[in-house]
């Protein structure tokens, strides 16, 4: 049956004579008066302010996973770039550890890393170079706190399209990953069916930085979509990591995530130590 045939058979019978043209502009007009036949809803998204320039971010998708995280200006709040070495601790540190030595208002883990707690990158931490080689796949750089006077004070670095010298970087906080959207809002991953929970950094147009942690799995492909097509005007996005590694804790304002009920009575819900993560602090 031809899709013309299949709409008109759905009018009582004394309409079908009608000349074919009205029916069918009859059917589009009953389609676009009833939201519920292929239109699909709106994501819900709620923010809550938790300091100046700093938002705690609830995004409900209909299809998807919901994704919370920190939505936070780079003018009043810094970033910074750490490792277990770096710090003097002799292995990993879960993120309680993490958030009880830097006493940070946020913490989230930072790029991928090597069975032996390498990191996959670029990584500099405070001007010093903890791994200093570029991963020749990965082509975002997180750089923060610039030596340059009036330069962008936390970015995202599309090495596909900008010049990066490695040896130097210019900023003194450095994270390398791989990138999910670009600024010509190209996904910049491949279709695969592999789904984690993933934590996301992206830069928004007007300079805004956006830490995301998905609260249920994705695979990337899918996960860049939803960030490129979702609520913020998003610049550029990158992955820092998935699975058990992807985690976030946030204390700021009175507010925790996770919650006390979710994070149990030992602090957290997160089993897997961090080798590097990313800490936000107040600009003084």
């Amino acid at each position: 049956m031809r899709a013309l045939d299949r709409i008109t058979s759905f009018f009582p019978v004394h309409l079908r004579g009608m000349p074919r043209a009205w029916l069918l502009m009859g059917s589009l007009l009953m389609l676009a008066g009833n939201p519920a036949v292929g239109t699909p809803q709106a994501a819900e998204l709620k923010l809550q302010v938790l300091l100046p320039g700093l938002q705690w971010i609830e995004w409900t998708g209909m299809n998807n996973p919901d994704i919370h995280g920190l939505r936070i200006d780079p003018r009043r709040y810094r970033f910074m770039v750490m490792n277990f070495r770096n710090e003097g601790a002799s292995a990993p540190l879960s993120l309680w550890d993490w958030m009880q030595r830097t006493r940070a208002l946020a913490v989230f883990n930072a790029g991928q890393y090597y069975p032996d707690f390498s990191y996959m990158g670029l990584l500099v931490s405070g001007g010093r170079k903890i791994q200093g080689k570029l991963h020749g796949l990965f082509q975002a750089l997180f750089l923060a706190e610039p030596l340059q006077e009036g330069a962008q004070l936390a970015r995202i670095l599309d090495l596909a399209e900008e010049e990066f010298d490695p040896e130097r970087p210019g900023y003194l906080e450095v994270a390398q990953s791989f990138m999910l959207v670009d600024r010509w809002r190209n996904i910049r991953v491949r279709r695969t069916p592999n789904m984690a929970v993933r934590t996301v950094l992206a830069e928004e147009t007007e300079g805004n930085l956006l830490v995301l942690l998905t609260q249920g799995p994705y695979t990337l492909w899918e996960l860049a979509q939803e960030v490129r097509d979702g609520p913020f005007p998003i610049l550029k996005a990158m992955s820092m990591d998935g699975g058990e590694e992807a985690q976030l804790c946030v204390r700021a304002g009175g507010f925790s995530y996770p919650s006390p009920v979710e994070a149990g009575t030992q602090g957290f819900s997160y089993s897997r130590a961090l080798p590097t993560v990313i800490a936000l602090f107040p600009r003084e």
